[in-house]
Parts: structure tokens; C-alpha cells; sequence
């Protein structure tokens, strides 16, 4: 009878990843904001997941999340919600189109980039000084806490020259 408790509390935590919100899926193991974000745009775009091995075609997600999903997370019947508004760093009107060269941009600069908040910024900066330039964008995924998920929401803003 015990172990049928501990199952049922343990299923009860479980989280079906079709009918959670960007903050439900945000406290799932190794998710975290970005990667909750790019799940729920993933699910916008293409709908509902059957199973968890699905989620490896979301940008930032890999076999590691996915596989510490398994037995936390499901595949379910659940309504897909909307997508909340996201708040975004104030952009000057001068700027709001610009390119930011992640080689020679200061930390003002790169708060321009979606998602970009000024501890990440001084961290890009820091790793640019002892590292040496960026080759391309996608290079910043060196940097912990930076994943293809955040490169991918820069766009063609960012650019490495």
C-alpha cells in the first residue's frame, strides 16, 4: 500500500508538457525559462506532442532533458494554452532594428538582443575578453546559459564580424 501512495504522489507531480503553461513548464528538471519558451512556441507551431522523444525537435532541447523529463513529464490530452505576453528589455527607437556585432558590442549594446539581461551580457563580454571573438553567433553557446534556443531568438540581429 505504501509504494502505491509514493506512485500516486510521484504522478501527481508529473507534468503533462501539452497542457502546461510557459511557468509549468519552467519548473520542469533542466528546463528552465528559454527552453520553457521554445516549447511552448515549438507546441504553437506544430501542436501537441504524443511522446516525450518528440521534444529532441525543439530547438534547445536534447537527449539530456529529455530523458531527465522521463517519468516527470508526459505527452497528455491537455488543452494547449496560449502563449503568455513576454516582457522585453526596452529597445530605443534608434536601435530597435539595428544589428548588435556581438564582437564589438558593450554590455548596453547587447541588452538590444531578445532575452539578453545584464548579468548575461557582462558573462558574453567576460568570455569574449578571455576567449577571443566570435566566429559566428551560434558561437556564444560556449557560454553556460547560453543554448541554440537563445541564438535562435536573436535572429539576424546578431551578427560576428
Amino acid at each position: 500500500m505504501g509504494w502505491l501512495l509514493l506512485m500516486a504522489v510521484g504522478w501527481a507531480q508529473a507534468i503533462d508538457v501539452n497542457g502546461a503553461t510557459v511557468e509549468g513548464l519552467d519548473r520542469m528538471p533542466g528546463v528552465g525559462a528559454v527552453k520553457a519558451r521554445s516549447l511552448a512556441e515549438w507546441r504553437a507551431a506544430h501542436g501537441r506532442c504524443t511522446e516525450l522523444d518528440e521534444l529532441l525537435l525543439v530547438p534547445g532541447f536534447g537527449p539530456g532533458t529529455v530523458r531527465g523529463l522521463s517519468g516527470r513529464a508526459w505527452c497528455g490530452s491537455g488543452e494547449v494554452p496560449p502563449l503568455p505576453e513576454v516582457a522585453v528589455h526596452p529597445v530605443p527607437p534608434t536601435y530597435s532594428l539595428a544589428t548588435v556585432d556581438i564582437n564589438r558590442a558593450g554590455r548596453e549594446e547587447l541588452l538590444l538582443l531578445p532575452g539578453m539581461t545584464d548579468a548575461r551580457a557582462a558573462r558574453l563580454v567576460a568570455d569574449r575578453e578571455r576567449e577571443g571573438d566570435y566566429a559566428t553567433c551560434r558561437d556564444v553557446t560556449r557560454i553556460v546559459g547560453f543554448g541554440p534556443a537563445t541564438v535562435a531568438a536573436w535572429g539576424e540581429r546578431c551578427v560576428a564580424r
